[in-house]
């Protein structure tokens, strides 16, 4: 039987990311509020909290790619690459 899975690029625990979008002025860029969420059960969790969590500001979910999950300094940069499931970054 042939599988349609590729196994060696699966990650069972992905990283998300939740960008808020907020402009403060009509000629300022926009602010950045970022949010790692790393125990979410599926993107359908990370949709709801995105929602309930936006408080009027624009927002982008992002998955990282690699699957690394150990977090050592939440504020320190990510290195993984970032796809975009929802959303995009005003600034670009």
């Amino acid at each position: 039987m042939t599988s349609h899975s590729e196994e060696g690029y699966r990650v069972t625990t992905p990283v998300y990311r939740v960008n808020f979008w907020e402009r403060p002025a009509a000629d300022l860029a926009w602010n950045l509020d970022a949010h790692l969420l790393v125990d979410a059960p599926d993107v359908a969790a990370v949709l709801a909290w995105a929602a309930n969590h936006a408080d009027g500001r624009r927002y982008e979910i992002l998955v990282e790619a690699d699957g690394d999950t150990e977090i050592a300094d939440p504020h320190a940069p990510r290195r993984s690459p970032l796809v975009r499931l929802l959303g995009v970054n005003p600034n670009e």
